[in-house]
């Protein structure tokens, strides 16, 4: 009786791991994983800040040309937002990419996936006032015309929309990793 419940049990047991090589079989390995996807977001995201660093300085030129009194201090706060947001990102992409499921424990991996969100959200919260303050330099540089403040609420409004929505796919990415 024994013998024949042994018997059965790896017959089953040897249709499973055929079925599973079958399984095997059918994974894409182009297919990324969720903590690749979020570091290759974060990797995308510091590429982003560092290209922006391009255009702060003609910019400026440009508008000091129609108003001459436009100070450095403008350039410089856009600048080190933007080397601010490359770094983080940098850094957040890195520690991403540490993570290691196949050599940490299950313990390991979700403490570094909480603090990495954790870190995310936080450097949102400094970026934020930084971002304000640029938005409120270049209204002053038109000193509040009508029009400028229009095209400060139409971009607030639309730069707003995409920031949630990266926001959104970030943290879907992370809730992923943690179910």
């Amino acid at each position: 009786m024994e013998i024949e419940y042994l018997k059965e049990n790896w017959e089953s047991s040897n249709a499973a791991l055929e079925r599973g090589s079958q399984s095997r079989k059918n994974i894409d390995p182009r297919q990324k994983t969720t903590l690749q996807r979020l570091a290759s977001r974060y990797r995308r995201m510091a590429i982003v800040s560092a290209v922006s660093l391009c255009w702060v300085m003609p910019l400026y030129f440009r508008l000091s040309e129609e108003n001459p009194d436009t100070p450095l201090f403008y350039p410089l706060v856009m600048v080190a937002f933007f080397l601010i947001a490359a770094g983080m990102d940098y850094w957040l992409c890195r520690g991403i990419q540490s993570i290691d499921c196949a050599t940490m424990s299950v313990e390991t991996v979700l403490k570094k996936v909480y603090f990495y969100r954790k870190r995310h959200i936080q450097f949102i919260f400094i970026l934020m006032p930084i971002a304000l303050l640029i938005v409120y330099l270049m209204l002053a540089m038109f000193n509040f015309e009508k029009y400028a403040l229009l095209g400060a609420a139409c971009g607030f409004m639309v730069g707003l929309a995409f920031g949630l929505k990266i926001l959104f796919d970030f943290m879907r990415d992370y809730k992923q990793v943690l179910n």
